[in-house]
């Protein structure tokens, strides 16, 4: 195989994960409702006291989420590696899709905001239903601080998502231009 070829191969299989990770992305946002879904009828047939488990359990599931959304982007910033070498032995922009995608889908994505201030407001709801709940013999202030703290890791981790595909693309560049790894 020449070089390529070993490329365009490259670049067929990070299309395949990306289309796998959009295709579960609808079964993981399933299961994690069915997950809370089961988890409240729990609560309400073995007592409220549970509840204080919810915000919990959702920040783990969205967290989950998070982590395969910015695989993902991580996959897609590699791809925009693969485009621009393949371009270049080429001489010419034969392949632009992901760096299209990455500004149109990703980086201009009205939608893509929208859908994070969906989940932001979940979890938001979630945590005030379960603090206006809770039993008067819980420690309110004490699972209120854990709910805040869960609640600033997501944020924190979902900031890091921000100029994650350019990292990925610019180490990419840079392997490349480095002495072979042995």
């Amino acid at each position: 195989m020449d070089k390529i070829e070993i490329l365009v191969e490259e670049y067929k299989l990070t299309n395949e994960k990306i289309e796998q990770f959009i295709r579960n992305q609808h079964q993981y946002l399933n299961t994690a409702l069915i997950v809370i879904g089961g988890f409240l009828f729990f609560v309400l047939t073995k007592g409220i006291v549970y509840i204080k488990f919810l915000p919990i359990i959702t920040a783990l599931i969205l967290g989950f989420v998070g982590y395969h959304y910015q695989r993902t982007i991580g996959i897609q910033g590699y791809k925009i590696y693969l485009e621009k070498s393949i371009n270049k032995i080429l001489k010419e922009n034969v392949i632009c899709y992901a760096q299209i995608g990455m500004k149109q889908m990703v980086y201009k994505n009205i939608f893509g905001a929208f859908n994070l201030l969906i989940y932001i407001g979940f979890y938001a709801i979630i945590t005030y239903i379960t603090y206006d709940s809770l039993p008067e013999t819980e420690n309110v202030a004490l699972w209120l601080s854990i709910y805040i703290i869960l609640f600033g890791v997501l944020i924190f981790a979902g900031s890091q998502i921000i100029g994650y595909a350019k990292e990925v693309t610019k180490r990419a560049l840079e392997i490349n231009k480095a002495a072979l790894i042995e």
